[in-house]
């Protein structure tokens, strides 16, 4: 086991990193007095700052391999790590996931699955190893790789060893669930692969095998964890947000919650973080999972990034989680709780209450060519994209974006169309770089031709069962869904920038009454911003 001091870790930091005493000093939130005490040996660093020092290291030189953590070995070449769908922890993201794990007693048996060169397994043993006798096995697929994780894994120099088993973890799990064989992983620490699993490809079929149906290898590596683990284990994993909402992890969803006690979550609120080496911005989150335990409270944590210098923590009642009812059990993450102990905010009606609905919009554009037409003609009638509203109001025609701006009429797309008059529309897709996920305008049908329009399934629309809404609720709505509020809301359950309706259709809304006074503030101000609808909600 390596032996390096804190002041020895701290020293090396520094020179590795190029960073100046000021620069370190201001980092770690310290004066530069109090940094030369730590460097000197006078003063002991906390674990929290060897572990901002350490990732700051990672960012300046932006290096962040798991390599970093081992002697550098002769590695020869790669197979592309997004091939493999492999993007690597960093030392500190590492460093936290381990910690996350309660004292263990007397033998674990580890298991490391989709384990790259070991970083996961390497800040676990060097966690734990004091603790108790530590077995088990890390899984790489990548035959270059697996050759670099047994020779690290070896100088970890335990009495018993980890071993680096060589090929797919999927394989070998439901192999083994299959076959009926004992489950016997304790603990489980996992960075697994992001990749969709193809409806036609192997693992899909054995995984249903087995009794689990989902899109995503990140997600079949926990669920095959889970299955593996003995009652009480706990499993840490670091995967993308996009498991928490939508019908595609739904199965997932079941499974683990059917299974596990949701424990831990921390969120990174700056999404381009957890990876940034590889230029990933996938929104991801750090879960953990008790195996066989009633559910209780959920332990939340927040950091902006992997430096964790401005780390939070508070606990949140699961039924804040997954509400009550919820058949979906879509999984909400506040950042945030209010004095009453709730992550919700003040308005709580759902559409149904209000006789609302929220649909995809009925036409798609490329199966639907030869009735689509550049500008409006005779036997036609305004068919709205995306690009038909700005600053939450409509611009039609849009003779600029290159989208059609009419649909003809006729007995294919008469189904597809909508009765002319007031709706709201949401976008159904935003860059990463924005800054709010729902956009939200009015539909107005003013100096439009025909008496129906054309919703193409970029957009979504809310609808009283398929006919217009009145024109203060309809401002109303687009309003409060501008809202800071609902921008919160949808964030806790959504990593995504993809909206979609069913996800519209999980937020609070205000009553009816508060929806029109909103809409009569707006009509007044005669334009949508959020600061204005912030302001208005308030009062309400």
């Amino acid at each position: 086991m390596e032996t390096s001091t804190p002041t020895e870790n701290f020293a090396y930091v520094l020179g590795s990193a190029g960073l100046s005493k000021g620069d370190a000093a201001s980092y770690l939130e310290i004066s530069t007095d109090e940094l030369e005490n730590l460097l000197s040996g006078s003063a002991k660093p906390s674990p929290q700052q060897l572990r901002v020092l350490s990732t700051l290291t990672l960012l300046q030189t932006k290096k962040m391999t798991q390599t970093t953590l081992f002697p550098v070995l002769p590695s020869g070449k790669h197979t592309s790590k997004r091939e493999l769908a492999q993007f690597l922890t960093s030392p500190g993201i590492a460093s936290f996931m381990a910690d996350m794990f309660e004292a263990p007693n007397d033998r674990v048996t580890l298991l490391d699955a989709g384990a790259g060169e070991g970083a996961l397994t390497r800040a676990f043993v060097n966690r734990w190893c004091k603790a108790a006798a530590i077995v088990g096995e890390a899984h790489e697929v990548d035959d270059e790789t697996h050759s670099i994780l047994a020779r690290n894994l070896q100088q970890l120099q335990l009495e018993q060893s980890i071993i680096a088993v060589r090929g797919d973890f999927l394989d070998f799990a439901t192999k083994q669930i299959a076959e009926g064989r004992d489950r016997r992983f304790t603990h489980a620490i996992l960075n697994p692969p992001y990749k969709k699993i193809s409806a036609s490809s192997d693992h899909r079929r054995m995984l249903s095998e087995v009794g689990l149906e989902t899109v995503n290898l990140y997600t079949a590596f926990v669920a095959m964890a889970v299955a593996l683990a003995v009652d009480g284990a706990e499993i840490v994993a670091i995967i993308p947000r996009s498991f928490c909402n939508g019908p595609y992890y739904a199965g997932f969803r079941r499974f683990v919650l059917a299974r596990c006690a949701l424990s831990m979550i921390h969120v990174f609120e700056r999404r381009d973080m957890a990876f940034a080496s590889d230029g990933v911005l996938q929104e991801n989150v750090i879960i953990k999972l008790v195996v066989g335990r009633p559910q209780g409270d959920v332990q939340i944590s927040t950091s902006s990034d992997q430096t964790f210098c401005d780390h939070k923590v508070f606990v949140s009642n699961f039924g804040e989680i997954v509400r009550p009812g919820d058949n979906d059990l879509f999984i909400r993450v506040p950042t945030s709780i209010t004095q009453d102990g709730s992550s919700h905010g003040k308005f709580v009606c759902a559409l149904p209450e209000l006789g609302l609905t929220c649909s995809t919009g009925p036409v798609v554009d490329f199966r639907s060519r030869e009735h689509l037409r550049s500008s409006y003609i005779d036997g036609s009638v305004p068919l709205l994209y995306p690009c038909h509203f700005e600053n939450s109001e409509t611009i039609w025609p849009s003779l600029q974006a290159k989208k059609p701006n009419s649909i003809l009429v006729n007995p294919q797309t008469k189904t597809m169309l909508v009765p002319k008059g007031h709706y709201v529309v949401v976008r159904r897709f935003s860059s990463k770089e924005e800054k709010r996920r729902i956009y939200a305008s009015v539909l107005a049908p003013k100096h439009m031709p025909g008496q129906f329009f054309g919703i193409e399934n970029h957009l979504n629309y809310f609808h009283f069962n398929k006919r217009p809404l009145d024109v203060e609720f309809c401002w109303g709505l687009a309003a409060y869904l501008m809202s800071s509020e609902v921008d919160a809301e949808f964030r806790n359950f959504s990593g995504h920038t993809q909206v979609n309706a069913t996800d519209l259709r999980k937020i609070h809304y205000p009553n009816k009454a508060q929806i029109v006074r909103l809409g009569k503030e707006m009509l007044r101000l005669g334009s949508i911003n959020t600061p204005a609808v912030d302001a208005c909600l308030e009062g309400i």
